[in-house]
């Protein structure tokens, strides 16, 4: 079984994910899935809040899996060991939590799924860009998506999988979507690359997260 939800924000929005608001956990055991849509939050800087709730995901019945959003500690994420998982690469975190890079395909229990995380923010005025010399680690250019990321999930839907995949998984949705969300939404690089990829490829679903709305949008 695979569920799917939007952004946690390590302490902010990680009690959707209680036995009280997820009644349907009881039955699930580490070969079910719940799969965050980025902005996972949980690792940022390895602080106590942080591990405290990566614990409290590892005790949960099933295995956690998330892609990275704009507002995640990219360079960390890249730090975790590599390793062979669901027929592609994942990140290992923990036990039964694992990060999903872009651009990667997956077999998760007979389904496909492309991974294009990441995503611009709309926030940036008000954090700072991550300096070396200085330490400060608010926001990294790296969160936005890259045409060598979209090119190399292409390929990878190609060469693995003949050219159709079932579910693609972003933090950003396409442009052409963001436009039906609302009129507050910003037109940004990563949501027009998105776009890119939507007309190229041939996928049945989408999910993405980002915008802390619960809708159902088509093309």
């Amino acid at each position: 079984m695979i569920y799917i939800t939007g952004d946690t924000h390590m302490g902010i929005d990680i009690h959707k994910l209680s036995a009280t608001r997820f009644p349907e956990q009881k039955l699930l055991n580490k070969q079910d899935y719940v799969i965050v849509l980025g902005d996972f939050g949980m690792v940022w800087n390895d602080g106590k809040e942080e591990l405290y709730w990566r614990r409290w995901l590892d005790q949960k019945p099933w295995t956690t899996l998330f892609i990275d959003g704009n507002h995640d500690n990219h360079p960390l994420l890249d730090s975790f060991p590599a390793e062979q998982k669901f027929e592609g690469t994942v990140r290992k975190i923990s036990d039964s939590i694992y990060f999903l890079p872009r651009g990667e395909v997956y077999t998760i229990d007979g389904i496909t799924f492309l991974t294009m995380g990441g995503a611009d923010s709309v926030d940036k005025l008000w954090r700072i860009q991550y300096e070396k010399d200085t330490g400060k680690k608010i926001w990294w250019k790296s969160e936005q998506i890259t045409s060598e990321q979209i090119l190399d999930g292409l390929d990878n839907v190609d060469r693995k999988l003949g050219g159709r995949v079932d579910v693609v998984l972003s933090h950003a949705a396409p442009f052409f979507v963001e436009r039906q969300i609302g009129e507050h939404i910003v037109q940004s690089p990563s949501s027009l690359l998105l776009q890119d990829l939507a007309y190229q490829l041939d996928c049945k679903m989408w999910f993405f997260g980002h915008y802390h709305v619960d809708n159902t949008y088509t093309d």
